[in-house]
């Protein structure tokens, strides 16, 4: 791990997994953190002088976007209890607390959401998914729907 303070990115390597609230992400040989940086001052104080910003305030941000690279796996926790959690994976990862949006690229990227399954046909495609659990392919991809057929044996 490093952190480079003057480009504001905390960086791991190798075996990367991800935990926060919303999902978790393994397989990444890299993930970055950006964070936004920190006005260089704090506003005037009592003297009429700017501030200078201390402590931890001067390093970190926050986080402005999360980047993985590797064989990403990810699982993104169920929205809503009605909702199945979603499965996906992809060379890139990149995702902004803000907005709670994941994108998956490059490779072959994939998804699961209960029945349905997609798999880019073309590689380098993207993957979009919105906290709300809803998901946006971009390219050529293909669908399948999972499905049972249950029989029963009567007397």
């Amino acid at each position: 791990m490093h952190y480079d303070a003057g480009e504001g990115v905390l960086v791991y390597l190798d075996g990367v997994s991800l935990t926060d609230p919303r999902f978790s992400l393994t397989g990444a040989d890299e993930l970055k953190v950006f964070f936004e940086k920190p006005p260089l001052d704090r506003p005037n104080g009592a003297d009429g002088k700017p501030q200078p910003a201390a402590g931890l305030a001067t390093k970190f941000g926050r986080v402005e976007r999360i980047v993985a690279t590797g064989a990403i796996h990810l699982f993104q926790k169920a929205a809503e209890e009605t909702k199945p959690q979603i499965e996906a994976g992809g060379a890139i990862f990149s995702f902004v607390p803000q907005t709670g949006r994941i994108t998956l690229t490059n490779g072959y990227p994939w998804v699961k959401q209960g029945t349905l399954n997609m798999r880019a046909k073309e590689p380098n495609l993207t993957l979009h998914i919105e906290q709300s659990g809803t998901f946006l392919t971009e390219g050529k991809w293909e669908t399948e729907i999972q499905y049972f057929i249950a029989e029963a044996a009567t007397k």
